[in-house]
């Protein structure tokens, strides 16, 4: 199998690319998807955790788990809800698939 190389080892520079656009798109899909309060999530590739983010503002999910293969995303992302004080877990998860049936 092919190695993959991750290319988004800048997380700061990724969230000022990124985060504002995940954020923006994020909301119009939540508004859309009206999920219940209580939920469990899995965020994969959640990156700095913009959408993360989101999600836990505007869903109280019961759980939120981000995955990510990138280390320094993880990092940024546990930052983040560290200094808000939210629990919610992050991991380093290297995927080569990902398949969702719901």
């Amino acid at each position: 199998m092919t190695e993959i190389n991750v290319a988004f080892d800048a997380a700061d520079q990724y969230e000022l690319l990124m985060g504002r656009w995940s954020r923006a798109v994020g909301r119009r899909f939540l508004d859309w998807l009206a999920p219940q309060p209580g939920l469990d999530w899995l965020d994969v590739g959640c990156g700095t955790g913009a959408f993360t983010q989101l999600i836990a503002a505007e869903c109280k999910p019961k759980s939120m788990t981000g995955a990510d293969p990138a280390p320094a995303q993880i990092e940024y992302a546990l930052a983040w809800f560290y200094i808000q004080q939210l629990q919610h877990t992050f991991t380093v998860l290297k995927y080569e698939v990902v398949f969702v049936v719901v």
